[in-house]
């Protein structure tokens, strides 16, 4: 009877963490504005839908050029647009008719239930995966608490881009591989995540790519070789059926798939503030390094790095499967992500794939500490409950500009701004509380506002009913009342004009980092 009581215990606690992550993730979507790379998303999902809608009553739809009008609508001739395949629009759209058009009345919070769910999945995750090879769930549950309440990764579990979905998805691709019990399992499973992740941004394959190392810690090579190259068909067959385009022109669907990676530099040189200096594309080695080390709370950080040495330690000595499940992935996606031709813009979005191991470490950190105890005081439970408790709070003290977030390593936000990093890039912190202030400052006059440094961010939010349409966004060419700025990378062009120009209204983080502000022109 016990065994049956423990058995339903061990199936109701991940189920339980991911109703209670997904809840409060669907309670806070639409605290956070759109941000800059949702509006193709919206875009390119609505052609889907309605290439769907239209299938039952034209059936020369499944040709390839209904296919690349509809499903590659972000697209330009030149190979240039919105380069991410389709996967995350599928998704999108699926949550939205299953869940989101019953919850939200607008379309931008409809399409962010997708990514609710799968970050609640990855919370899951990392649960059954720390429970899994240290056989506690308490390790487990602060595990899965310690990703969700980092305040960055909290922030992009809102969001309708590809940063959360990838991540989520290549870990429990790589959870399923690893630990599930039955063959068929792994590479059934395991091969429809994986690729999901091939299709949902080139990065996937960097999921795949990590599980590879593992062989070293497989029971049988010879098996786990078998599967493998299994697995890797099998992702392959989800991959070409998530990218359906590319059953009809699978020359150029993979053209465009690998140009959005190997053409990335010259299709989008997004300029980032780093140390002070405006770096075009490429950056410093150290930039993931630091980043990591300066964006996520002080305590996670320090146990992670904590847990690296421990892990090394862990495996050289000892074969530990589970350091080595934490350092070798870590390890890998750090190196690629280190390398000159990797993109690093937009704080640590992009390196979102190393996310959940960064937990893993810390974790494995926390558990080391513990041999430090002290009159039976387990010194690495209460670093990480203590660390909890202080990111819960923070959480809430930076809601819902989590993605200005900075730690004490660099004195917070108002310190990583006097350092010369970007406070604000996404333009989540322009919600419909911001812009409600915006519409009392100016009493919703018809008068025109200029955005910088996006100029159609005002255009997007009256698209989709966010905002008052009174509001009268103007191009940069042309007469205008107002300038929105949003304190991205700010040339010292723009900070002689603005200097010169009256400041109306202010958001800034809660020790001062300016996030943006509505400017009156001169």
């Amino acid at each position: 009877m016990d065994m049956v009581r423990n058995k339903i215990m061990q199936f109701l606690m991940p189920v339980a963490l991911f109703i209670g992550i997904f809840s409060a993730l669907v309670a806070t979507i639409d605290d956070y504005g759109i941000v800059w790379d949702e509006k193709c998303y919206i875009e390119n999902a609505r052609s889907i839908e309605h290439w769907f809608a239209d299938v039952p009553v034209n059936g020369s739809r499944f040709n390839y050029e209904s296919l690349n009008a509809h499903w590659n609508s972000q697209w330009r001739d030149d190979l240039n647009g919105n380069v991410h395949p389709p996967f995350i629009k599928l998704s999108a759209i699926a949550f939205r008719h299953l869940l989101g058009t019953t919850l939200f009345d607008n379309i931008v919070y409809q399409y962010r239930v997708s990514t609710a769910f799968w970050a609640a999945l990855l919370v899951a995750t990392i649960f059954l995966v720390i429970r899994r090879y240290t056989g506690s769930t308490l390790w487990g549950l602060l595990g899965g608490l310690s990703f969700i309440t980092i305040p960055r990764f909290f922030a992009h579990a809102h969001f309708y881009a590809t940063d959360m979905m990838i991540s989520a998805i290549g870990f429990a691709a790589l959870a399923v591989f690893m630990l599930a019990s039955r063959s068929w399992v792994r590479i059934l499973l395991g091969g429809a995540l994986f690729g999901a992740a091939l299709a949902t941004k080139f990065t996937g394959i960097l999921a795949i790519g990590i599980v590879f190392p593992m062989i070293l810690i497989a029971p049988e090579r010879g098996r786990f070789l078998r599967e493998y190259t299994l697995l890797l068909i099998v992702s392959c067959a989800f991959f070409v059926l998530f990218n359906f385009p590319m059953l009809f022109n699978p020359q150029r669907e993979l053209a465009m798939y690998f140009s959005s990676f190997l053409n990335r530099e010259k299709i989008i040189p997004i300029t980032t503030l780093y140390f002070g200096t405006n770096y075009d594309f490429r950056l410093p080695f150290h930039h993931p390094w630091v980043m990591l080390g300066i964006t996520i709370p002080a305590v996670v950080a320090a146990t992670a790095l904590i847990g690296l040495v421990a892990a090394a330690f862990g495996f050289v000595r000892r074969r530990d499967p589970y350091s080595f499940f934490c350092l070798a992935p870590f390890l890998l996606l750090m190196a690629v992500y280190m390398l000159p031709s990797t993109p690093k813009h937009d704080g640590i979005r992009l390196f979102s794939s190393v996310w959940p191991f960064v937990i893993l470490l810390s974790i494995l950190g926390c558990r080391w500490l513990s041999f430090l105890s002290w009159r039976k005081i387990n010194a690495g439970l209460l670093v990480c409950c203590a660390g909890l408790v202080l990111t819960v709070i923070e959480l809430k003290q930076y809601h819902p500009h989590q993605l200005s977030y900075y730690n004490q390593f660099i004195g917070g936000a108002k310190g990583a701004q006097e350092k010369g990093f970007i406070i604000s890039y996404w333009y989540e912190a322009f919600n419909r509380d911001f812009f409600r202030r915006v519409g009392q400052v100016t009493g919703d006059s018809d008068l025109g506002i200029y955005s910088y440094p996006n100029d159609k961010i005002v255009n997007w939010n009256q698209a989709y009913g966010l905002i008052s349409s009174k509001l009268r966004p103007m191009l940069q060419d042309e007469e205008y009342t107002y300038i929105l700025v949003l304190n991205r990378v700010l040339t010292p062009e723009m900070l002689a004009y603005l200097g010169r120009c009256k400041l109306l209204l202010k958001l800034e983080t809660r020790d001062g980092a300016m996030i943006g502000g509505l400017y009156q022109n001169r």
